[in-house]
């Protein structure tokens, strides 16, 4: 973990002269080369893991990886369709997903999900990555089903919530608000948190009560630029328009994009031209 490879090499092989065919030491050689950047040692060592084990998932899983890395997406669909196969887990499960989405089959991979619910109808993993696959394709029932579920599962996770609560408001139901303060009774420091509550609470015309908790995320994460933006449109709602279009100048200037820059863009304009 502190990048000290040929260290953690010596200890690994000094566990192997012990007992030359320990799986975790066997395991832990493969994931120091590839950390290591040596990828043709890596693939060595995972054939003859893979040889040695043949039960195991780990081999053919960190095949899968290998083979992402070079970009060779359907050597790694096989690999971890095998490795899955053998050892069911959701980790597996998500890779294998992956897989199939950069090697062209979004189709294959969506069913991959939806088929393993059927057999565990409580991963809480998959229903949240559902959930954004259905929102990001417009299916907002779907979503809102596999958000609802989320919640259902893990009623005090404050993610979750959230995560909900900022749905409920994207679609216009009035729940948003309710739970949203239930996600900030169980994290109220969590920037995400209070972005979500304080953008609602805008959004409905409470702007003083929203910059609260605004000013919140956008101290514990003033590098997200779509905090700084809902932090511009309260204050700019309330006439503070010098502070808002620092903000706004801010988020605009972040190298990574966020989904509402066009908006953001306007907003300035706007406050540019005295609106």
């Amino acid at each position: 973990q502190a990048g000290d490879f040929d260290s953690a090499k010596k200890a690994v092989l000094s566990a192997l002269e012990q007992d030359p065919k320990y799986p975790p030491a066997r395991q832990s050689q493969i994931i120091i080369e590839m950390a290591s950047g040596k990828t043709e040692a890596a693939k060595s060592i995972v054939k003859d893991f893979q040889e040695e084990f043949p039960d195991l998932a780990f081999g053919f899983q960190m095949a899968g990886d290998l083979s992402m890395q070079s970009g060779d997406y359907a050597n790694a669909v096989s690999a971890y369709q095998t490795a899955l196969q053998k050892q069911p887990s959701t980790l597996l499960l998500l890779k294998q997903f992956r897989a199939q989405r950069a090697a062209g089959n979004p189709e294959t991979a969506m069913a991959l999900l939806t088929d393993w619910l059927i057999q565990h109808p409580d991963d809480v993993q998959v229903h949240r990555m559902l959930a954004i696959l259905h929102r990001e394709a417009g299916r907002q029932e779907s979503a809102k089903q596999h958000y609802e579920a989320t919640v259902r599962l893990q009623p005090d996770n404050a993610l979750a919530l959230n995560n909900l609560a900022g749905f409920y408001s994207a679609i216009g139901d009035a729940r948003a608000l309710g739970v949203a303060r239930r996600a900030h009774e169980l994290a109220p420091k969590h920037p995400a948190v209070n972005d979500t509550l304080g953008w609602i609470l805008v959004q409905m015309g409470e702007h003083e009560e929203g910059l609260i908790y605004l000013r919140e995320a956008h101290a514990r994460a003033f590098q997200q630029p779509e905090v700084r933006y809902h932090l511009a449109v309260a204050l700019h709602r309330l006439g503070r328009n010098s502070e808002a279009r620092q903000e706004l100048e801010a988020a605009l200037a972040a190298e990574n994009p966020f989904a509402q820059e066009p908006e953001a863009r306007a907003l300035l304009q706007r406050i540019e031209g005295g609106l």
